[in-house]
């Protein structure tokens, strides 16, 4: 009697295996040629010409706030200039790490009409003075505007940082990046943009 069992056992594992495998074969195939027809669909669509948005080939939507040394800011006033869109927090490693860079950069590029507009996540700061602490520790000298109850990054979308929006003379975002930018990647996809 033992001997049977095994036997039932061996058989139906054996035609469970097999079904298992030819459905997740054809549903694997099916997957891939309709995730790849999808892929190929969105690689050659492009966001709306013209239209405000936060996509790549979108115009950028305007930004009104309160600066850290307490002036208006307004994106709208930067067109006609290239601008790179950063988003930070104090907090945040990756930020600090491409602060020099962007500094560095800044001051290289800010009589060629390239600016560095850094929003700051105020809203997850624990209090203001740490970001005056930190802009001064780190000599910047860009445009912080302070996102105070966390508007600006919801409209962007910001759920990593940092994130940047390199954005052309005419108000199109030409780029999105998240996670720090190099000084290297900067000077390029600037160069790219004008």
């Amino acid at each position: 009697m033992n001997w049977k069992l095994v036997l039932v056992v061996v058989l139906c594992t054996g035609i469970g295996l097999f079904l298992y495998n030819e459905y997740k074969g054809s549903n694997s195939t099916n997957y891939l040629n309709e995730n790849k027809i999808h892929n190929e669909q969105a690689s050659t669509e492009s966001a709306p010409k013209g239209e405000v948005g936060i996509l790549e080939g979108q115009i950028v939507p305007n930004i009104q706030l309160e600066t850290l040394d307490g002036k208006a800011f307004n994106l709208k006033d930067y067109q006609g200039k290239t601008v790179i869109l950063n988003f930070w927090a104090t907090w945040c490693p990756p930020c600090k790490a491409e602060m020099p860079d962007m500094q560095k950069f800044y001051e290289e590029y800010k009589n060629k009409n390239v600016e560095i507009i850094a929003v700051n996540l105020t809203s997850a700061e624990k209090n203001k003075e740490d970001i005056k602490r930190f802009t001064d520790e780190y000599g910047i000298t860009f445009t912080v505007p302070l996102d105070k109850n966390g508007e600006i990054s919801n409209q962007f979308n910001v759920v990593s940082i940092p994130s940047s929006y390199l954005i052309d003379d005419k108000g199109v975002i030409r780029r999105h990046v998240v996670g720090p930018m190099s000084y290297n990647w900067m000077v390029d996809e600037v160069k790219k943009a004008q």
